[in-house]
């Protein structure tokens, strides 16, 4: 089970990350998925300045927890 954070890691394994951008517009992201990224950006606190979802269905749970 891969975490956003664990993702972005395995990109840039030996950078210091001071900014994420996560553009995921278009990608088919369920009410599910929503709470599974909303679940890993809590427990892995990062430096996000963008989090694009346009064009995904988060269904009606998925809008309260993003």
């Amino acid at each position: 089970n891969i975490t956003v954070v664990n993702y972005i890691d395995l990109l840039c394994p030996e950078e210091k990350i001071n900014e994420v951008y996560l553009r995921l517009s278009n990608c088919g992201i369920s009410e599910e998925g929503y709470k599974a990224l909303a679940s890993a950006l809590r427990s892995n606190p990062s430096h996000l300045i963008e989090l694009d979802l346009t064009g995904n269905d988060p269904g009606q749970s998925g809008k309260s927890v993003v």
